[in-house]
């Protein structure tokens, strides 16, 4: 789970159930689109964020 800000009892829950969650991660992370690949390096504190997967949309 990626999120911008986590309220507490998300936060709480996440642990809880050993839900992976980046917090306080900046808001252009609202213009990824369905289908694309991120990857999360929690040790250096770095999302990645490829080009979507999956079969090409017509343009």
């Amino acid at each position: 789970m990626i999120n911008i800000r986590s309220e507490p009892i998300v936060a709480v829950g996440a642990i809880i159930i050993c839900i992976p969650l980046v917090d306080g991660v900046a808001k252009e992370i609202l213009r990824v689109k369905d289908g694309t690949l991120i990857e999360v390096d929690a040790d250096q504190g770095r999302i990645r964020i490829s080009e979507p997967i999956g079969p090409a949309e017509s343009r």
